[in-house]
């Protein structure tokens, strides 16, 4: 099986999208060759049957240069593609569509947001299958929908022999409003001894004034020095913060599979959140770790709850995350589909 994939940005040390190059690599495992183009690419080690092919982003080339790069790179690999696997964009269909349909080359794509764009409209008229991480990841009723879960890199996400610092709560994702912050540093006023490390950082002007704010909020509730801002970092500075945390929270509504609490299990670490999509992952610890309410009030009593709690009141839901959600299971279910698309194409 030849597989094209498009995806954003390979690069191990970007905090983002550091998980991209482990994904590559299990899924060549799976497959006779694969070729990713990328908008963007710093070098990176991979098996010799991967092939990276970049449209000059890290060099500063233009959207016009990019898109020049991505015809003259389609029109070489093309012809020698099983299927197409756009990742992380619902656009990528868009560009490739006009260069694939008329070599007959199947096309699939990976999105995982609540939100339906235009743009996924018509992609999903373009592809053979949409694939998802959870039933709530994916709001577009189509019958293409493939839910898959996510892919965790067990052999860097598990647990430590290191001691967890009590009462320390970690945070990891961009610091911007759908994560709830506001209600985590109200919380932590209610919780005296606790302190927050939060990993992330703003990506818009917008994101970036949320963080003003939040610290604003900090100082007047009079927890500043209890939180630690340590800003975005790749996956195996992020580790050692997760493994030696008390607890996880994570404050997304109900939508997508936010793959920072699947990490965060996967370390062993109890996580709370507000997002019901983790009910059945999360098991009998579900009254423990699950907040019903989006309010301070709620999440103080969730981590109080936590802090108090014997480390065997989360035993089932990081057994269900390392059993379900690893990243070679993901490759499988991922290839073994591509393999249905080509066959039926």
């Amino acid at each position: 099986m030849r597989v094209l994939m498009m995806t954003q940005f390979v690069d191990e040390q970007d905090w983002l999208l550091g998980f991209v190059p482990p994904l590559i690599r299990a899924i060549a495992a799976h497959v006779q060759q694969l070729d990713v183009i990328a908008l963007g690419a710093q070098p990176t080690a991979f098996p010799d049957n991967v092939r990276i092919h970049s449209l000059g982003k890290e060099r500063g080339a233009s959207r016009v240069q990019r898109f020049q790069q991505l015809r003259k790179t389609l029109a070489k690999l093309l012809p020698q593609t099983d299927i197409f696997f756009s990742h992380l964009s619902d656009s990528y269909p868009l560009a490739v569509a006009p260069f694939a349909l008329p070599q007959r080359v199947p096309m699939t794509m990976w999105y995982t947001h609540k939100q339906v764009t235009p743009r996924l409209k018509l992609s999903e008229r373009l592809v053979q299958r949409i694939y998802t991480a959870s039933p709530e990841s994916l709001t577009l009723e189509t019958s293409k929908a493939r839910v898959i879960g996510h892919g965790i890199d067990m052999d860097l996400f598990q647990p430590s022999a290191d001691s967890r610092e009590e009462q320390r709560i970690v945070a990891v994702g961009r610091i911007t409003p759908i994560k709830n912050l506001q209600l985590l540093v109200a919380a932590l006023a209610q919780l005296p001894t606790a302190t927050l490390t939060l990993i992330g950082a703003p990506a818009t002007e917008a994101d970036k004034q949320y963080q003003a704010d939040l610290k604003a909020q900090a100082e007047t509730l009079g927890v500043a020095d209890r939180i630690t801002w340590l800003g975005g970092l790749r996956q195996a500075a992020l580790l050692p913060h997760l493994q030696t945390a008390h607890v996880a929270a994570n404050l997304c509504p109900t939508g997508g599979m936010d793959k920072v609490v699947l990490e965060a299990l996967a370390c062993g670490v109890p996580t709370v959140v507000h997002n019901k999509t983790f009910i059945n992952i999360l098991g009998g610890s579900t009254p423990l770790l699950l907040v019903k309410d989006a309010t301070a009030d709620a999440v103080a009593a969730r981590l109080a709850a936590v802090f108090d709690a014997p480390a065997a009141a989360w035993e089932q839901p990081i057994l269900n995350v390392r059993d379900q959600f690893s990243l070679d299971a993901l490759a499988k279910r991922l290839t073994t589909d591509f393999a249905e698309v080509i066959a039926s194409a």
